[in-house]
């Protein structure tokens, strides 16, 4: 079985979903995006879109992701309070889980 032992996406995704059960968003990767990221509506008008650009490094990807689902968190604020908020409990939510498993996969 193989198995990526250092995906970020999969511990954002979660750490969201824990902590907003009710809210959901599509999630997609573009190439012609300028900037990081960014969250708006889709086609449909009802669910949010991200998009998150191809061309930041992995490293970026767990602050991006945790950024724009802040967004989606917060939808009717840009970078307030309730933002800032949002995006620290998903961001800090995300490093500990990822921490876990992590650690439990060394053992």
């Amino acid at each position: 079985m193989l198995k990526i032992i250092n995906d970020p996406i999969p511990f954002v995704i979660k750490a969201f979903e824990k902590l907003f059960p009710k809210l959901s968003a599509n999630i997609q990767f573009v190439n012609d995006l300028e900037g990081a990221g960014r969250t708006m509506l889709s086609d449909d008008g009802g669910t949010l879109l991200i998009d998150i650009s191809v061309n930041i490094p992995i490293s970026a990807l767990p602050e991006i992701l945790s950024h724009e689902l802040a967004h989606v968190a917060a939808p009717n604020n840009e970078h307030d309070k309730e933002w800032e908020t949002s995006f620290d409990i998903i961001f800090n939510r995300a490093i500990k889980l990822y921490s876990q498993d992590y650690n439990n996969f060394k053992e």
